[in-house]
């Protein structure tokens, strides 16, 4: 694939991603709304492996996340620039944030995470949504692979870009909605694959 180079607002930071996210989402998580200043966070989780900084170092600082356990966030120390971010629970991965991209055009995320905080206006219509933290994570990265990145990781000598527009993207499947009637409770959730519905328990 080709290498994506992402880096903060001022430059100051620069750092790479050198093997295939695994997937994009949209958080709607109170944490994430008061970081961005806006109604979500937008990252893409990738295997921390394939993730390399090649220009200064950005600050950090930690927060307990909803896992209640820490999670590192890492900015620019000149533009304050959210860059990236480590969640203790993701333990071979990371965040980062696709608005860093150099070309970040065609970015698409595939699932919605703490839709019970999200503002009404705000909702994407991705293919999966979760009242709480993601579910099903080999199926986000299966979704993930089918619908964006098989298209804009591809390498292409004859286009400089990193993603394709979105309108020469594949269509998104329907939406998934994964619901909780009590907090620690795993309700079933229902798929809607090739026009029939099938129930599962998790």
């Amino acid at each position: 694939m080709k290498i994506l180079i992402r880096g903060c607002r001022c430059g100051h930071i620069r750092y790479e991603i050198t093997e295939q996210p695994w997937f994009g989402f949209a958080c709607h998580c109170t944490d994430c709304q008061q970081l961005t200043a806006s109604a979500f966070s937008l990252g893409i989780t990738v295997p921390e492996s394939g993730f390399r900084l090649v220009q200064n170092r950005p600050q950090q600082w930690t927060k307990i996340g909803s896992s209640g356990r820490p999670s590192h966030q890492f900015t620019c120390p000149n533009c304050s620039g959210w860059t990236h971010t480590k969640p203790e629970i993701l333990t071979s991965g990371l965040v980062v944030r696709p608005m860093t991209l150099d070309d970040h055009h065609g970015f698409r995320p595939v699932c919605e995470s703490f839709t019970r905080s999200a503002l009404p206006w705000a909702r994407l219509g991705t293919p999966f949504s979760f009242e709480t933290d993601f579910e099903d994570i080999p199926l986000l990265k299966q979704t993930f692979e089918a619908v964006v990145a098989s298209s804009w990781l591809r390498d292409n000598a004859l286009k400089q870009k990193l993603f394709l527009s979105l309108d020469q993207s594949p269509k998104h499947p329907p939406v998934v909605e994964v619901k909780h009637e009590r907090q620690g409770a795993r309700a079933p959730s229902r798929r809607r694959q090739n026009g029939s519905i099938a129930a599962r328990s998790n």
